[in-house]
């Protein structure tokens, strides 16, 4: 199906997709409605997409969704949400929700305040937990950092480099031994 999802006069962008357990594909977008940006979602149930759902609202800017659906079945979202006071310097965080067939949690911060934490991708792996990667600048370079939910709660952010290059765009996925691989520029 090539019918595009939503026709909308504002600003769409960054789509993110997953397929859940009963097959139906869930996509995810950053847009400018509302305020200046905030995600949306909608599923395709194998003949049409769902009227579009705004997932989280904050008055500023939410960009960036990574989607991914867990071993129970929860369909998740994690994003970057500008939430401080000078977006070059700090307040960009990492925040996740999933969506438990029926709806959406609330957002939940995987990043401490005052940091830059952008970009992030999620990935699966095969004992359930959901993994995500972003970039950082916690220090005066970029960095590639991780968290994951173990069912009940978010591990401590670590690094996956800390270098003084500048690492960018991380992306993530499982091999089939279960490996979580992370892969940069």
């Amino acid at each position: 199906d090539t019918s595009p999802i939503d026709i909308s006069p504002f600003t769409d962008g960054n789509p993110s997709a997953c397929v859940d357990h009963s097959g139906n594909i869930w996509a995810g977008w950053n847009a400018g409605r509302d305020v200046r940006s905030n995600l949306w979602t909608s599923r395709y149930n194998g003949t049409s997409w769902t009227t579009p759902q705004e997932v989280a609202f904050h008055v500023y800017w939410d960009f960036h969704p990574s989607m991914t659906t867990d071993n129970t079945g929860k369909v998740w979202m994690l994003w970057q949400s500008y939430r401080g006071v000078d977006y070059d310097i700090d307040g960009w965080d990492i925040y996740g929700v999933y969506n438990n067939g029926t709806n959406w949690s609330s957002p939940v911060k995987i990043t401490p305040a005052d940091q830059y934490d952008v970009e992030p991708k999620s990935a699966v792996d095969s004992s359930g937990k959901v993994w995500v990667v972003w970039r950082t600048e916690r220090k005066p370079n970029s960095d590639i950092m991780y968290s994951y939910y173990n069912g009940a709660t978010w591990s401590s952010n670590a690094y996956v480099t800390s270098s003084l290059d500048e690492e960018r765009d991380p992306v993530i996925t499982v091999a089939k031994d279960g490996k979580v691989w992370v892969v940069w520029y």
